[in-house]
């Protein structure tokens, strides 16, 4: 009891001790009110000044990002613009040191060329891919030429035949050498040897590449001179009867030559007195052929004028041996553009009639195998130069020797940059693990530029692979039979028309005798000994009233006749006779 009463007094003394909270006025509560919202107001305005800070804070920050952004970006591609143009520059350097090595190589071949060294021709060709045909400076490269030659359209097939390189000629025109080609003069490398008197080397050149629609560019000459002329320039008998011989000469320039020579012939003979014999024999080879050629181009003697010959038999020389053993090869290309125009000789009907009624009379008379031999001769060689010209047709299909080199300094190029990137690669792998992460980033850098250079340079093969030779835009592709260039892309009926044309046809038939001649050939090899006189033996004596075939060849081309009788014929007659045996026994065996 006396606990809870001192309780009691404790509550009472604490409540009386808290002052009294005075009334409060109305204008200090309206003061108060007004604190307040002051209060209230100037933290919304700090809230708000914040906010605008922290923005304004924001927005520079992201200014700042956006410039570091922009320039790490421009440092990027000012690095990539310098390493391309370093790169750029770089080519620049390796294309002018290649080509300054190329040209510094081709020149050291044309050098080695005039000086006779053949070896080193061949090996600069054949070795050092230097291309056979143009001349001594190449396109692009003038600036690294040393020494500037005389002429530099002098090719190293116009070296050859000036020189009388038989060997080095026959060898550069199966590697590329180009025969149309012409020097600074307008003159081929025919023209040249025939100018200079080579006789081999102008030789190979009428076997090689007889004069006819496919070789007129590298026989015709410029207007200022003609054939007959640089053959006479020569000084070499033997020349000028083989351009008279081929019909090679107008009557105008037999004329204009003959006057020029017979006006200088006694000065050429006191300036060069070794040369009195030739300058004699070139008179009378002028002479003749001015006197005796015919008033046509296709028929001789009473046939020029439209009358013919009645006395003319099957065995004479003015009388065609394909026409009379079976076809001639100009009645085949008539209208073609391997048209040789009329023959020369005579078809006359009546005389085959008689060549085969006498034939069948006396079929082992030795002429009939001479005529023989000398049709398939005719033929082979024909068919010869078809091939040829198909083989030629295939070399200038082929890539030269620079688009070979390009291709593999490409493939080498690629190769090289694959192990660079392989190399590359690895050494990231390796930095990353050992955290070098700015060197891991400069190594990633320069793989991507690798790669880049390998899809240039792959791009680069592709496109060579795609148009390099001459048939890289057009795909063509070469006749085996007439040696025509062919479109893979022509359609079913152009082709028709190609095989069923007369070239293709005439070509074809042309194809079918050497065949026939070779079956009869093989057949008589199998047949047994005859007791008959051997028919394949030359010179035996025709029939009676025959006349004679060493007679005047009408048209003054006795000059083989009196330079010694009948070797040139015989010579000649041999030479097809061994080249058919080798014909027979490679392509049509």
């Amino acid at each position: 009891m006396f606990m809870r009463d001192e309780e009691h007094a404790f509550y009472a003394c604490a409540h009386r001790s808290k002052p009294l909270r005075e009334e409060e006025t109305p204008q200090q509560y309206q003061a108060r009110i007004q604190r307040s919202l002051d209060e209230q107001k100037a933290g919304e305005e700090r809230r708000q000044r914040e906010k605008v800070e922290l923005k304004a804070k924001k927005e520079k920050e992201r200014e700042r990002e956006r410039a570091e952004t922009e320039e790490r970006q421009r440092m990027k591609n000012s690095s990539k613009k310098a390493s391309a143009k370093t790169r750029r520059q770089k080519d620049i350097d390796t294309m002018r040191d290649r080509q300054e090595a190329s040209q510094r190589t081709r020149s050291a071949v044309f050098a080695a060329a005039r000086k006779g060294d053949a070896k080193r021709v061949e090996q600069g060709i054949w070795e050092e891919h230097v291309d056979a045909a143009g001349g001594e400076v190449k396109e692009g490269c003038q600036d690294f030429v040393q020494v500037a030659p005389k002429d530099p359209h002098e090719t190293l097939l116009h070296i050859a035949a000036r020189k009388g390189d038989h060997g080095l000629v026959k060898w550069l025109d199966s590697h590329g050498a180009e025969l149309e080609e012409k020097n600074a003069v307008g003159l081929t490398a025919f023209h040249v040897a025939l100018q200079r008197g080579q006789l081999s080397v102008a030789t190979y050149f009428f076997d090689e590449h007889s004069p006819s629609a496919d070789t007129a560019k590298m026989y015709n000459t410029p207007p200022s001179t003609s054939l007959l002329s640089l053959a006479v320039e020569s000084l070499e008998p033997e020349l000028v009867w083989m351009v008279l011989d081929k019909n090679l000469a107008s009557k105008q320039d037999m004329n204009s030559v003959l006057e020029r020579f017979s006006n200088e012939g006694p000065s050429l003979k006191e300036k060069i007195p070794s040369k009195v014999e030739n300058i004699h024999d070139i008179e009378q080879l002028l002479a003749r052929y001015v006197r005796f050629t015919p008033q046509t181009p296709q028929m001789m003697g009473p046939e020029a004028m439209g009358v013919a010959n009645a006395n003319l038999v099957w065995s004479d020389e003015k009388v065609c041996r394909n026409f009379l053993c079976g076809t001639c090869p100009h009645a085949l290309f008539t209208n073609t553009k391997m048209d040789l125009g009329a023959c020369p000789k005579s078809h006359t009907e009546r005389l085959k009639t008689d060549y085969l009624a006498a034939k069948e009379t006396t079929p082992n008379d030795p002429i009939f195998n001479r005529f023989q031999m000398e049709y398939e001769s005719n033929i082979f060689a024909f068919v010869d130069e078809c091939d040829r010209r198909i083989r030629a047709a295939h070399r200038r299909l082929e890539k030269t020797p620079e688009e070979n080199a390009k291709t593999t300094n490409l493939m080498r190029e690629i190769a090289e940059i694959e192990l660079a990137i392989q190399g590359g690669t690895e050494k990231i792998e390796t930095l990353g693990e050992q955290g070098k992460v700015d060197e891991s980033m400069k190594e990633m850098a320069a793989i991507e530029a690798l790669k880049s250079e390998k899809s240039d340079k792959e791009r680069d093969l592709q496109q060579l692979t795609d148009t390099s030779g001459a048939s890289g835009h057009q795909k063509l592709r070469v006749c085996d039979v007439c040696g025509a260039y062919l479109s893979v892309l022509d359609s079913d009926r152009r082709l028709a028309d190609h095989f069923g044309g007369k070239m293709h046809l005439g070509y074809h038939e042309l194809r079918n005798m050497l065949s026939k001649f070779r079956e009869e050939r093989e057949k008589r090899k199998m047949a047994p000994p005859s007791t008959t006189p051997a028919a394949g033996v030359i010179g035996g004596t025709a029939p009676s009233g025959t006349p004679s075939r060493a007679g005047d060849r009408g048209g003054g081309g006795d000059y083989r006749s009196s330079r010694g009788g009948e070797e040139y014929r015989d010579r000649e007659r041999g030479d097809r006779d061994r080249g058919y045996e080798r014909h027979s026994s490679s392509r049509y065996e």
